[in-house]
């Protein structure tokens, strides 16, 4: 019996060629993802402080709260598991809303 090595090479590369596709496909969802989470973050923050990222209080005796950078976090969510950096102050840390209703 003789194959045909053109129609099974074909069938290989057709395979990889999907899987391929289909990985750059998750792992820009999850970089989307990712990004949205972040914003949302430090949009809280934003409003919960008054003051976009590197702005400065008018009255610094009356200010709220202070920026204190971030922390890391890891959650596992349909697209795998993703790490955002969740936004924090002096005094509370702000999780996105998608993940605070978790």
């Amino acid at each position: 019996m003789r194959r045909h090595y053109s129609t099974e090479q074909y069938a290989v590369y057709k395979q990889e060629a999907a899987e391929e596709f289909w990985g750059q496909v998750r792992w820009r969802t999850q970089f989307a993802l990712q990004q949205l989470l972040e914003a949302d973050s430090e949009q809280q923050m934003a409003d919960y402080l008054g003051l976009a990222r590197y702005e400065r209080s008018e009255e610094p005796d009356r200010r709220v709260d202070s920026r204190n950078g971030y922390y890391e976090r890891d959650y596992v969510t349909a697209l795998g598991s993703i790490r955002i950096r969740v936004r924090r102050t002096r005094k509370r840390s702000f999780l996105p809303r998608g993940i605070a209703s978790l």
